[in-house]
């Protein structure tokens, strides 16, 4: 209730949820839906835990070819793979040091090198720590070290991992100590493009050498080479800043910032790949 007690008084609201919610309504009314989304549960909606399946999902990630194909990472219960779209699911890491799963890549060549990329760890609440990024040639029955590994006493995490579209021995890593790159196909790890930690990345559609990268406190940067960052953004009461592209309009860059009530903050956008951003309005959102 902090943030709705009054300042001065120290009073607590007079009015219900429920009154609050209706006078907004009534000032704010809903916009016309014309296509209502289909949403159903897929599972899995068992676990030998007991929490019944219930847990964080940290990503997702697709088959290039395959549409019933596809990969979750959880937040502590490994890399799990569905092939008959969500029919049945198989847990790929059970024997792996740590299973928290913050990213996963899958290559667009995938059919024939059954390689797969993860960073371990949970970046979103640090229930597990990492071990780095692991790496498997046959499909996820085994998993082997990259050059980019820690132990879990090191107390470092992997936020996020990209592919170069145009070089698949070529990925980057956002972990807690900094921005990785590797050659040749996470062997070794030998660039670090920056030593600020980046909770997301984003490559530009249509450039790989642009690369966006947040913090988790006020800042976003931009890289236009694919190797230094600059800031392009800073306000310090952004928090926890998530980024979104879409080749529809590669030169836009949307951001979305938490407050220090892990309340929405604000949602910004950039028209000119990253290099300047402006606070949009959720009307303006559902126009553009």
């Amino acid at each position: 209730m902090s943030s709705l007690v009054d300042r001065t008084t120290g009073a607590f609201p007079t009015k219900s949820a429920l009154q609050v919610r209706q006078a907004f309504e009534r000032t704010h009314p809903a916009p016309r839906v014309t296509t209502a989304a289909q949403w159903t549960p897929i599972g899995p909606f068992s676990s030998f835990s007991g929490y019944s399946g219930i847990g964080r999902i940290n990503c997702v990630a697709f088959h290039p070819t395959d549409q019933n194909i596809y990969w979750v990472g959880a937040a502590a219960g490994g890399l799990w793979e569905t092939r008959d779209n969500g029919g049945t699911w198989t847990c790929l890491t059970d024997n792996n040091g740590v299973l928290g799963v913050s990213d996963i890549v899958i290559p667009d060549d995938y059919d024939t090198s059954n390689t797969i990329y993860i960073a371990t760890g949970d970046s979103d609440a640090w229930d597990n720590r990492s071990v780095g990024v692991l790496k498997t040639t046959d499909g996820g029955t085994t998993w082997n070290e990259t050059g980019l590994s820690f132990t879990i006493y090191d107390g470092r995490m992997v936020n996020r991992l990209l592919q170069d579209p145009t070089n698949k021995d070529v990925l980057i890593a956002a972990t807690s100590i900094g921005v990785f790159k590797t050659f040749d196909g996470g062997t070794t790890w030998n660039t670090q493009m920056i030593d600020v930690e980046f909770i997301d990345m984003e490559f530009n559609p249509n450039n790989p050498a642009i690369i966006y990268g947040s913090t988790k406190y006020s800042q976003i940067f931009r890289s236009t080479d694919g190797n230094s960052f600059s800031p392009v953004f800073t306000d310090g009461n952004a928090n926890r800043i998530e980024l979104a592209v879409s080749p529809n309009q590669p030169d836009w860059v949307y951001a979305v910032a938490s407050n220090g009530n892990s309340g929405l903050y604000g949602i910004f956008k950039s028209t000119d790949s990253g290099f300047t951003f402006n606070e949009v309005s959720v009307e303006a959102l559902k126009i553009s």
